[in-house]
Formats: structure tokens, C-alpha cells, sequence
């Protein structure tokens, strides 16, 4: 499994082929046949809009046990490794809900006050 968080970058025309609908319904089907494990999520940031209010890239962060379970989604679209998203640049899309709003607020927190 991998250890890092992992950015998926897609294009407008990406979305609009249906890969966010793929990547979701892919999770949603190895999350539950893995049995929910816990800190496995899904995050969502989307680059500024541009003049034509349209952004130009969506990116999608994997926790590292969402990561583990989407193998092919990491190398097929390049995923690349990143740091935890800050909670106020990114919102839930899919996963542990519980992970999302009580650990990770708690752990980022302590962790911007140097604890």
C-alpha cells in the first residue's frame, strides 16, 4: 500500500469522458469489498477558474489506503505523490467520512500548531 497521498489531475474533457464518475464508482465498489478501511478517502480542489469561468484542471487527492485500493487509477492518469491537501483547500468526495471529520481535522490542526 502505498505511504503517501497521491494527486489526480483531470482535464475538462476527462470529466466531461466521465473519469470522475469511473474513479468513484471504482472506490466506492473496492472500498466495500475491502471492507470500508478506515482512512480511506477520497478529496477534491479545483484549480482557480480561468477568464471563461471554466477551471482548466480538477484535481483529486487520495488518502495513501484509498491510494491502495485504486493501483491502476494512480499509474493510469499519472498520479502523482503530495502532501495531506489542508482542510480548508479541499472537501470530501468519497471514503471514510469519519476519517474526514474528526482525525483529520484533529491531526492537522495539531500538526500546524507544532504538537
Amino acid at each position: 500500500m502505498s505511504q503517501n497521498w497521491r494527486k489526480l489531475s483531470f482535464t475538462p474533457d476527462e470529466m466531461m469522458s466521465g473519469a470522475l464518475m469511473r474513479l468513484c464508482y471504482t472506490f466506492h465498489s473496492r472500498y466495500l469489498q475491502h471492507r470500508m478501511p478506515k482512512g480511506a478517502a477520497i478529496l477534491d480542489n479545483s484549480d482557480p477558474v480561468n477568464i471563461m469561468n471554466v477551471p482548466s484542471s480538477y484535481h483529486y487527492y487520495l488518502s495513501p489506503q484509498a491510494a491502495g485500493l485504486l493501483p491502476d487509477f494512480v499509474k493510469h492518469y499519472g498520479a502523482e505523490p503530495c502532501e495531506e491537501p489542508p482542510v480548508n483547500e479541499s472537501s470530501y468526495v468519497w471514503g471514510d467520512q469519519m476519517y474526514f471529520h474528526a482525525d483529520r481535522i484533529q491531526r492537522m490542526s495539531m500538526a500546524a500548531s507544532g504538537r
